[in-house]
């Protein structure tokens, strides 16, 4: 069985030492949360303080709401909000070791991936289940095993426990606070309870690792045929606050931004994409209380691109923008399918972006983002993105400091509990 092999695999890991690209998406994602519960994007807090798995949840939940969290592409999974906060939450509760972190986040990141590949991701997605959240408890219970010492029987016992949690189907609720990062939150919590309930001598029915089993759960197809071995070089940076769909076309029109184009010339804006997504980025935003589809809508993001840059880390979003000049431009723009571009899709989320002036067409494709995996989003650019980050979300953190405790925390205990404690301190804050 493909997940027993992995189990024995991830329970004999020892970390592999220094790890800079599984640095850079530490702090990224320690970032995250930290602007996450300053600006309360998750919703208000439900767990008590005595709740470890409740308040690592709510830590998930606030990191992955911000929507500048890391994402594999063709797994179609945002990994760091799942599995930095389960083993930072661990660590900073006595409950797991510090040196074990760089071993967990391993093997945290290559389960997650390999299990949104196996599950199919994308396809998944557009069939109404969302990736993350199906191999959320999957994920949360093998990070949270790796990071407790499990062997391989105490972890797979721990996945099997975390199957009947998987479900990912959340539904489409708008407004404020939805319930989209409440279940996240859970759906992790689960799995790190899974994992804790392994450790205490607890037995699950292994028979629901098998593909048939989760695929009963989820009402997807899922083939373990894709190998959970290392892919975090395939892991890529979000540098604004907006679904990964749109970056493309946000980089397009910031290029052309960049040459001299002036936005209030345009006559018309074509965005072009893979079938797979453009209803996605259609749609229009609900109103002056609708957070989700400020970040997914490409006419809004574009108008801040072209009037209102300084909002694009803005992961609160509220008051959304609506003056005149902002309206204008958003209405201007149509979203087409393209079927030449769905060939890259999904191992390239890629956009054709065409703006009329003067009754001309000027034109610019891109297939690889700023931030994907492979662009160079190094160590200064993750600076940069933090900086920017904390200081439009109201983080007072020093950004060199975080960046260098991730670094360190890999192979040293003490930054890695340092880590830990910020992230938790800032949840006690919170009151989560």
């Amino acid at each position: 069985m493909a997940l027993m092999a992995a189990a024995e695999r991830w329970a004999g890991s020892t970390g592999g030492g220094q790890d800079d690209l599984l640095a850079l998406h530490l702090a990224d994602s320690v970032a995250a949360g930290l602007a996450g519960l300053a600006r309360g994007t998750a919703g208000p807090p439900i767990y008590s303080q005595g709740d470890v798995a409740g308040r690592i949840g709510a830590v998930v939940a606030a990191t992955r709401s911000t929507e500048v969290d890391d994402i594999h592409m063709a797994a179609c999974v945002t990994p760091g909000a799942i599995v930095v906060p389960v083993a930072l939450g661990l660590i900073a509760a006595g409950l797991a070791d510090p040196a074990r972190l760089g071993q967990a986040l391993g093997v945290g990141y290559d389960a997650m991936i390999g299990l949104g590949l196996a599950i199919g991701g994308p396809a998944a997605l557009y069939a109404g289940v969302w990736p993350t959240m199906a191999v959320a408890p999957l994920g949360a219970a093998i990070t949270a095993g790796s990071a407790l010492g499990l062997d391989a029987t105490g972890l797979a016992h721990a996945m099997a426990m975390s199957v009947p949690f998987a479900s990912g189907r959340c539904g489409h609720a708008r407004g404020g606070h939805t319930s989209r990062w409440l279940l996240i939150g859970e759906a992790a919590r689960a799995g790190v309870v899974a994992a804790l309930a392994a450790k205490a001598g607890y037995a699950g029915d292994l028979n629901l690792l098998q593909p048939d089993r989760l695929a009963a759960a989820l009402g997807v197809p899922v083939s373990y045929a894709a190998e959970f071995g290392p892919r975090r070089n395939e892991i890529g940076f979000k540098p604004i606050c907006a679904a990964k769909q749109t970056m493309a076309a946000v980089a397009a029109f910031r290029g052309m931004l960049a040459k001299g184009l002036d936005p209030a010339t345009i006559e018309a804006i074509q965005v072009q994409v893979p079938p797979a997504y453009r209803a996605m980025i259609a749609a229009r935003h609900q109103g002056a209380s609708d957070r989700l589809g400020s970040i997914t809508n490409i006419a809004y993001q574009l108008s801040l691109v072209a009037y209102h840059p300084e909002r694009l880390l803005d992961i609160a979003r509220l008051p959304l923008v609506d003056d005149a000049a902002a309206i204008a431009l958003a209405a201007k723009v149509r979203v087409l399918e393209d079927q030449e571009l769905a060939t890259a899709y999904p191992q390239k989320w890629p956009a054709r972006l065409r703006v009329r002036i003067a009754h001309s067409w000027d034109e610019r494709t891109i297939e690889v983002a700023p931030g994907d995996a492979g662009t160079g989003f190094d160590q200064q650019a993750l600076a940069n993105k933090i900086a920017q980050l904390f200081a439009v979300n109201g983080v007072s953190h020093q950004v060199d400091h975080l960046i260098a405790a991730s670094d360190a925390a890999l192979t040293d205990p003490d930054p890695a509990l340092e880590v830990a404690s910020l992230l938790f301190s800032k949840a006690e804050h919170q009151r989560i």
